[in-house]
């Protein structure tokens, strides 16, 4: 997956986190023609979206766990204290936590069906972690949780690491680590999720999807929900339409 290797090409392409950078730059080049469950939480833990994906969001989709730990710009942040994920886009102080969880839950099992269905039935799956904050990963612990995936869902899955770090990473079997310059993430801005823009840009566009004539469709979907969605004065109310339209 390195620059000089030509485009390569998937069936699907999903994000693994860490946080909602991913999802933006998958959207921005393309290749992001389904909503993942990882596309817009973070976790403190970097190795949940692993576990997630082995025990097949068993432990995740129990919103037994979910709480609220603060309030920002009229959205919740709520906290999933088994797996540590925060849900930041979510919830809305508008309606009662209670009476939101349910709709939440029936569309995060939404994407995660989609995410298994896809890991199960494609040829060809790539799954995407960008370091976008500085996180970095173990090696050891990654081959670890890569062999146990693909021992479980099949050798037709490949993984990404973009990460931030003068150490080297060794690739293996079915994995990439694409290493940024360290010093970059100085430049990191809170809030510009794609600060790193004329790093990032490159790698993504040595990736493609093997069969995208959807992305024109998805494209027009889009534009026609964001422009109904002007009527909506309310911005949380506005943000909830797009979302449950875009599923």
């Amino acid at each position: 997956m390195k620059q000089n290797e030509g485009t390569m090409k998937f069936d699907v392409i999903y994000s693994l986190g860490r946080n909602c950078a991913c999802a933006e730059y998958l959207k921005k080049h393309n290749l992001r023609l389904k909503a993942g469950p990882f596309d817009w939480i973070v976790s403190a833990d970097s190795y949940a979206p692993f576990q997630c994906v082995l025990d097949e969001f068993n432990l995740f989709s129990d919103f037994s766990y979910l709480k609220v730990i603060s309030q920002y710009d009229n959205t919740l942040k709520v906290e999933h204290s088994r797996t540590k994920y925060l849900f930041l886009h979510d919830f809305f102080s508008n309606s009662s936590f209670s009476a939101q969880i349910s709709p939440v839950h029936d569309k995060y099992q939404r994407r995660i069906t989609r995410f298994l269905q896809d890991l199960k039935s494609r040829k060809s799956v790539l799954l995407v972690w960008y370091g976008e904050d500085g996180t970095t990963l173990e090696q050891k612990t990654v081959k670890e949780f890569v062999e146990k995936i693909l021992a479980k869902y099949g050798t037709h899955i490949y993984f990404a690491f973009i990460i931030y770090s003068k150490t080297p990473y060794e690739n293996f079997t079915n994995v990439s680590y694409l290493l940024m310059p360290e010093g970059n993430i100085l430049k990191r801005q809170e809030g510009f999720l794609q600060w790193d823009k004329y790093e990032i840009d490159p790698i993504f566009a040595n990736i493609s999807i093997r069969d995208n004539k959807y992305i024109p469709l998805l494209k027009m979907r889009e534009i026609f929900y964001r422009l109904c969605s002007v009527f909506i004065f309310n911005k949380n109310k506005r943000h909830q339409f797009v979302e449950r339209n875009m599923k």
